[in-house]
């Protein structure tokens, strides 16, 4: 297995070629791809060579620059030019091209997000953002378990976003949790800002509809809240089971919801920005470092939360409430509405912690974990 072969440039900093691998399509608008491009820029920006790879998908390029404000594009590629494809078809694309790839790129550092069936040559690091069930393969939850156990055994490091996900990672795929190393999640901060108080209109963002957004706890929440000038929003791909619960509603209330569909990233984070409180009831099997939680800490935005969302970032009383119950929700919907004091020390906390989650920093500690990586082959 090579070791880490840092490049010296102009300014005689060390270079790296870097390889990111998601097996699912760069072009998805979710967390891990978010993760993906802020890491990569902020690579880019110190003058690493990065490419971004997928198991398959279409149209990189615009897909990409449509989800994702970049300065510079890293390279983009797949083993497949296509839009859909089984998750056998997957696991044999890896096993056949996956070497392929790397002698393509000749990479210092290989960064996976979602395991692969395959041992690379150079530094590998494999990223763990949750452990939700939702891929089980044609032999059920035991092949899953099977195939994590051996994909997680051919990288050198593994890496979770959160320490909640230790036990439960090292449990699933038969590993030591002293182990693995936690690393969070990270966002492009720069890319966000708050706008001040005054400026801040009585709005609730609840951004995404899918089951495990639970889109429908926000708006039961927002059907008991008190404040009679407070709006909510709903963001994402507009679900039947959503409208029909919505339709329920009062006429009253029913006209203080909108719900635009999915929205340009300018105007998602216009909505971050001028909204007093983003809701996230999400319902994960443990907790996660939750991409709608940063998004909010990024545009000094309080926010409440479930139990689903890791304590680094649902720090309560402080960045979030974190509340189970509708109910519960509802009463913090208002008190953040309503108290100016009480929302301006939270915005101001999250303004704060927002720092922890920078790309740049972020990007720093997975070059170390990399070099120090490489230190420990040399020494054994």
């Amino acid at each position: 297995m090579s070791g880490i072969r840092p490049r010296m440039g102009a300014s005689q900093r060390p270079r790296m070629k870097i390889l990111i691998i998601k097996r699912d399509p760069l072009t998805r608008p979710d967390g891990i791809s978010q993760f993906i491009f802020s890491l990569a820029g902020a690579w880019l920006r110190e003058g690493h060579q990065v490419v971004c790879a997928a198991t398959h998908g279409t149209n990189l390029e615009a897909g990409v620059r449509g989800l994702f404000e970049m300065e510079q594009l890293p390279q983009l590629d797949v083993l497949i030019n296509t839009d859909h494809l089984s998750d056998w078809r997957k696991f044999i694309a890896w096993r056949r091209q996956g070497a392929l790839l790397e002698s393509k790129y000749q990479p210092d550092l290989i960064l996976i997000n979602g395991a692969v069936p395959i041992r690379f040559r150079a530094r590998t690091i494999l990223v763990a953002h949750d452990v939700e069930r939702r891929w089980l393969g044609p032999l059920g939850p035991l092949g899953r378990i099977l195939y994590k156990t051996m994909t997680y055994r051919l990288v050198e490091k593994v890496v979770t976003t959160c320490p909640e996900l230790v036990p439960h990672v090292a449990r699933e795929c038969r590993l030591e949790p002293e182990k693995i190393t936690i690393i969070p999640t990270c966002i492009e901060t720069k890319r966000y800002s708050g706008l001040p108080l005054p400026q801040r209109q009585p709005l609730i963002l609840h951004m995404g509809q899918q089951d495990y957004k639970q889109p429908r706890i926000s708006l039961q929440a927002f059907s008991l809240v008190r404040n009679a000038g407070a709006r909510l929003v709903v963001t994402g791909k507009i679900e039947r089971s959503f409208l029909r619960a919505l339709h329920k509603l009062p006429q009253e209330l029913q006209n203080r919801v909108n719900v635009p569909g999915v929205v340009p990233v300018q105007k998602l984070k216009q909505l971050l920005a001028e909204a007093r409180v983003v809701s996230i009831p999400s319902r994960y099997a443990h907790p996660v470092a939750s991409p709608t939680a940063l998004e909010a800490l990024a545009s000094h935005t309080p926010g409440v939360c479930s139990k689903s969302v890791t304590s680094l970032m649902a720090r309560q009383g402080e960045t979030c409430f974190v509340e189970c119950t509708p109910h519960g929700m509802a009463q913090r919907f208002d008190e953040l509405l309503g108290n100016d004091e009480l929302w301006s020390r939270m915005s101001s906390k999250c303004s704060e912690i927002k720092l922890q989650f920078d790309a740049s920093t972020i990007a720093g500690q997975y070059l170390k974990l990399a070099m120090d990586s490489a230190g420990e082959k040399a020494a054994s």
